[in-house]
């Protein structure tokens, strides 16, 4: 039956049926024309495509609940209480940030609700063509991880290897160079020509 009230339309299903308004664009008179809504007794509102003849699901909401999308009526992602899900890719599963031409694509990651400015971190890929790992300490966002598409990685805050860095084996093939002071806590192993300026060592040091 279908009540108008108030400027409100109402499509109501008989007892243990469901509520269906369909809508047809261009008259019908083709399959990719064709869209309906229903508000099935499961407790889902749905909206249908008959574009391959057959009726398909392109999104479903489920009262107080989640929002499933679907792609050739097969789901792809949903929302439930804990975020949004990536499934049924039948390959591998991936989610594309897709800036416009001139723009930096970024994604923002923020713990316990923002209550401080280090709860937050961002990735972004800049129109440098640099990846970019951020942190906000203080309130701004500052870069910690710099990666470009030759491979090269650069510590972009100063690095105490002493606490920060942790690894059985850190292994460095070809040039490098450090701007600032090493503090190294353990055994450093150079194997090759080694050109220091200043070296001040305190303790046992043997020269093979």
């Amino acid at each position: 039956t279908n009540t108008i009230l108030n400027t409100t339309t109402y499509v109501k299903g008989g007892e243990g049926a469901a509520g269906i308004l369909a809508i047809y664009a261009d008259k019908g008179d083709d399959n990719a024309d064709k869209f309906r809504l229903i508000s099935d007794t499961d407790g889902t509102l749905k909206l249908d495509n008959y574009a391959g003849g057959a009726w398909e699901t392109n999104i479903k909401a489920v009262g107080n609940a989640g929002v499933h999308l679907y792609h050739n009526n097969v789901e792809k992602a949903y929302i439930n209480s804990q975020g949004l899900y990536v499934t049924n890719t039948g390959a591998d599963a991936f989610f594309r940030t897709l800036a416009p031409s001139g723009y930096d694509a970024l994604i923002d990651m923020t713990a316990d609700a923002g209550s401080a400015h280090e709860d937050n971190y961002r990735i972004e890929v800049n129109t440098d063509q640099k990846f970019r790992v951020y942190g906000k300490p203080g309130g701004n966002y500052t870069s910690f991880i710099e990666l470009d598409q030759a491979g090269k990685v650069t510590l972009t805050r100063d690095l105490d290897v002493a606490r920060q860095l942790e690894t059985s084996l850190l292994k460095v093939t070809g040039v490098s160079t450090f701007t600032g002071a090493i503090d190294a806590n353990g055994d450093l192993d150079v194997d090759g020509h080694t050109n220091l300026d200043n070296v001040n060592i305190a303790g046992v040091t043997t020269f093979g």
